[in-house]
């Protein structure tokens, strides 16, 4: 197995802005909504207190990422 280094993660994380920006707003609307839900349903079989307070706040930031591209979408009738 390759060793995965801290450049090769550091790559790997400075590439998902650009390749989110690519999506369509619709469509990187969606998946944020999705990733919410996902972070929602791992909260849900939490049972630590504290990872229940991290895939909250994980939720809670996807959604906002979706309502604000949703809302800005609509204002420059994209």
């Amino acid at each position: 197995m390759a060793e995965v280094t801290k450049s090769k993660v550091g790559q790997l994380l400075a590439a998902v802005p650009e390749a989110e920006s690519e999506l369509p707003r619709s469509e990187r609307a969606e998946r944020y909504r999705r990733l919410a839900s996902e972070a929602f349903q791992l909260a849900e079989d939490c049972t630590d207190d504290s990872l229940r307070h991290g895939y909250l706040s994980l939720a809670s930031g996807w959604h906002s990422l979706a309502f604000e591209i949703e809302r800005s979408s609509h204002f420059q009738g994209a």
